[in-house]
């Protein structure tokens, strides 16, 4: 799934002001506006754990203060034309984040294992290159989540989200970057890493559903109820419609 860090960092909040009943002027709040929308692309698995990051921007190119940071070691990086997902990013999501995770499992488990990608209905996640690529990889089930329930199953907006999105608003800006656009990869970054826990992780798949159980650390099982199974199944094979 994605979230975006947008460009009205204000918008909700409050300002306390003092106004002089003789003044004519009418009070007012010009609301600062940052000119880079970033959107975060991030998927979790059923071990707690979860992908390399990829971020998007409007922007091709960064500036030469993120070289001296760990930045381009910690996520994938690239540019559409309003800093939304699009078929192109999702497909550079699948060729350079999803696939290569996937063969390292697979090498390590020394097995073929089945990928099952829950993901909502964008119609940028299921065009066909994206389709033809996710083939490539092999034994790869694409399980879509029903129209209008991501805060009900997709477990990334249930819990995820919305602890990242509020550490980053309390993360304070590294003052040694000049660069505007440097500070807010880095401080969605640092947001990211502070607050993303096995055990938050965990608390997503729990409130959307899924149950898992733990033995010495390690995922051993995961159970659903009936109702959440049949609604998914029947997205899956297209049968929702009809009910």
């Amino acid at each position: 799934d994605e979230t975006g860090f947008g460009r009205r960092p204000e918008k909700g909040k409050r300002k306390s002001v003092l106004i002089s009943k003789s003044c004519q002027i009418h009070p007012f709040w010009r609301e600062c506006t940052d000119i880079h929308h970033i959107s975060l692309v991030m998927c979790v698995t059923a071990s707690c754990d979860y992908l390399r990051p990829m971020l998007i921007s409007t922007r091709a190119r960064h500036d030469s203060d993120i070289s001296d940071t760990f930045f381009k070691r910690w996520a994938e990086y690239t540019k559409t034309e309003k800093g939304y997902q699009t078929s192109v990013s999702m497909l550079y999501w699948v060729k350079n984040v999803l696939a290569p995770y996937i063969h390292l499992m697979r090498a390590i488990k020394e097995e073929n294992c089945t990928c099952i990608l829950i993901i909502d209905g964008c119609s940028a996640h299921f065009s066909e290159d994206v389709k033809n690529e996710i083939d490539k990889i092999g034994d790869v089930i694409l399980l879509p989540i029903p129209p209008h329930s991501s805060h009900l199953t997709q477990m990334l907006d249930a819990t995820v989200f919305g602890s990242l999105r509020r550490r980053y608003g309390s993360t304070p800006s590294n003052s040694t970057i000049t660069s505007i656009f440097t500070r807010k990869l880095l401080g969605i970054k640092t947001a990211l890493q502070t607050c993303i826990t096995e055990e938050l992780i965990r608390s997503g798949w729990e409130s959307t559903g899924f149950k898992l159980e733990l033995v010495d650390g390690e995922v051993n099982k995961i159970t659903f109820d009936d109702g959440f199974k049949r609604m998914l199944l029947a997205e899956a094979s297209g049968e929702s419609e009809n009910q």
